[in-house]
């Protein structure tokens, strides 16, 4: 099955009954609450009879649009740690890499930076609300004119347009690996999940720690499970890092020191 396109206009606003505080901060070691961002997040593990299974959710609360941007470099990769240390996130994780190739739209924080064609497009408005499109389905112009402050090319899309996890990919990229996604429930509340897996010590170049990974159609039912009306896989394997509040949450497969072009930070930015 294939999702289905979403052309109409974002009719939503944001939520504003998210568990946030009435101005003072809160945080522990895997949770940040104000009065604009709540993020918690936690680390699973499934074990069955194809091994071990280590993914992370982060849980995102936001009462504005601008609290959820990207970081990126268009010419070069920086490392992921830098890119979130420097954009003051309370929560970073790894993007599309759009900048390592020269196909598929890019819209940053804004700013219009290419419209070529792709597969599954994800778009991010002003009003908090997600779509996603199709290729033939995206109009670069008109999404502008709806408010579009962030699109993604690089998925593909997890959920149907039910919200129901697909089965069957047209890729490559199918089989179990570290993956990231980004889920959606509703305009102003969002969910982040980063699968383990294919950790290597490169001293000694065995495989150690954190599981296997997952397949596509695993992180697809994952994201019907946790109850996403969306769900866009992103780049994965060595770039699936999370970070939170300046330290990395999760263990990256390889050494952890893999570079990238852009991520998706949240936080309560100046």
């Amino acid at each position: 099955a294939q999702p289905t396109p979403e052309t109409e206009a974002p009719d939503e606003t944001l939520v504003a009954n998210g568990p946030f505080t009435d101005g003072a901060i809160e945080q522990t070691e895997n949770s940040y609450r104000s009065a604009n961002v709540s993020v918690s997040w936690t680390r699973h593990e499934d074990r069955s009879n194809d091994g071990l299974v280590v993914y992370y959710v982060a849980d995102i609360w936001l009462r504005s649009s601008e609290y959820l941007r990207t970081a990126y470099v268009t010419n070069g990769y920086r490392s992921v740690h830098d890119m979130a240390a420097e954009s003051n996130a309370i929560l970073a994780i790894d993007g599309d890499y759009a900048f390592s190739r020269e196909y598929g739209p890019i819209v940053r924080n804004g700013a219009f930076l290419r419209d070529t064609g792709f597969d599954d497009i994800l778009v991010y408005y002003t009003d908090g609300s997600m779509r996603i499109f199709r290729g033939n389905a995206f109009d670069m112009d008109a999404e502008m004119e709806k408010g579009a402050v962030q699109v993604w090319s690089f998925g593909p899309a997890l959920l149907d347009a039910e919200g129901k996890s697909i089965d069957k990919f047209n890729t490559n990229i199918a089989g179990l690996n570290p993956r990231a996604a980004l889920g959606y429930y509703e305009p102003g509340h969002y969910c982040i999940v980063t699968v383990a897996g294919r950790r290597t010590d490169r001293a000694t170049g065995q495989t150690e720690g954190e599981g296997r990974g997952m397949t596509l159609a695993e992180l697809a039912s994952l994201m019907q499970e946790l109850g996403c009306s969306r769900a866009y896989n992103l780049d994965g394997g060595a770039t699936s890092m999370l970070f939170f509040n300046g330290q990395r949450a999760n263990v990256p497969a390889g050494d952890g020191k893999r570079q990238c072009s852009d991520m998706i930070v949240f936080g309560e930015f100046k």
